[in-house]
């Protein structure tokens, strides 16, 4: 098998070869790692994200009352991808009934291909807290009576016209409060 691998890397060109050195103890140590070209730029197989990309993180925020449908078009030039999303909601509208947060992704044309709702409700005079983000609990109630987390993917990637949509599903009451903090890294593209 060894004499396989290595006929076939032979073929390839060095800088696509990844090479070895030998520390004369029976180990060897990676001296180069094979490299491959992506458009134009050389990067590295085993970290296949170019060297030079900077992400800077920052935090989108909504706090405007009256308000429970909120989103966050990615602009021109830039890719986000979402830590987490936290809110706020204070049901104190006159409206009774059952009220869901629900966080989804758009792509450039307004199609849905993803979301993460909530797994408990607050209705009428409540106000609630709600994280979602990768690696927590699906929570199915409420936390110290008014905390609830929602597992996200780890991975959401929102290229330029892309969309993050914030909203309480069943619009109960168009007055209610909602804040939001959209915790996200971003880079330019």
């Amino acid at each position: 098998m060894a004499d396989i691998v290595r006929t076939q890397g032979e073929a390839l060109p060095n800088s696509m070869k990844s090479a070895w050195r030998d520390m004369g103890d029976g180990t060897h140590a990676l001296e180069r790692a094979m490299q491959a070209i992506v458009n134009g730029a050389v990067i590295s197989v085993t970290n296949p994200l170019p060297v030079g990309d900077t992400w800077a993180i920052a935090v989108l925020v909504d706090r405007e009352d009256n308000d429970i449908d909120k989103a966050w078009v990615v602009p021109v030039g830039y890719e986000y991808q979402i830590l987490g999303v936290y809110v706020e909601y204070n049901a104190e509208g006159a409206v009774a009934g059952n009220r869901q947060i629900v966080v989804e992704w758009q792509n450039d044309s307004g199609y849905v291909f993803g979301e993460a709702r909530a797994g408990a409700i607050l209705t009428q005079s409540q106000a609630r807290k709600f994280s979602f983000a990768s690696s927590q609990a699906d929570l199915v109630t409420f936390r110290d009576t008014d905390f609830l987390t929602t597992p996200i993917p780890p991975a959401v990637f929102l290229p330029a016209g892309y969309a993050l949509r914030v909203y309480e599903n069943n619009a109960v009451d168009l007055t209610d409060n909602m804040h939001v903090y959209v915790h996200i890294a971003r880079r330019v593209v």
